[in-house]
């Protein structure tokens, strides 16, 4: 749930006890009930602007999507060996040149662009304007500008 919705309903719930509250005090004298509902009006405002809250903050709630971590990061232990980039244990050619990539040691990490997918073997892999799929080596088409 986003912030702003949680303060939204929060603020809404606090209306509606405040609105109850005001709603249901009776005005006496000694114990003794007199007639006079002074805050009714006042108590039966708060409870419907409490409930307007509470349904705004629900549609704020899910409206905005919850941050999600900019950064994720993956490990890369795979050298390509004509170009000598890092790849992730997910890869099997590299993107670049089309060579089978092998195992490098140390694994190193790094972060990673989002996540697009080969159109022939339907794998995703990183965001990068790559020439070849890393997984299968089909020729990936350039992205539009």
């Amino acid at each position: 749930m986003s912030e702003a919705g949680i303060a939204c309903a929060i603020l809404g719930i606090l209306l509606l006890i405040g609105g109850f509250i005001a709603y249901s005090y009776e005005y006496t004298v000694w114990g003794v009930p007199i007639g006079i509902h002074p805050y009714g009006d006042l108590g039966i405002t708060l409870m419907i602007l409490g409930v307007v809250l509470i349904i705004a903050g629900a549609v704020i709630s899910s409206i905005t999507k919850p941050r999600q971590e900019s950064s994720k990061t993956e490990i890369l232990s795979l050298i390509c060996p004509k170009c000598g980039r890092l790849y992730p244990e997910s890869y099997v050619y590299c993107p670049h040149c089309k060579v089978q990539l092998r195992r490098e040691q140390p694994p190193k990490r790094i972060v990673l662009l989002p996540l697009k997918r080969c159109p022939k073997c339907g794998k995703k892999y990183s965001g990068r304007e790559y020439e070849y799929c890393p997984t299968c080596g089909a020729k990936l088409e350039p992205a539009a500008s």
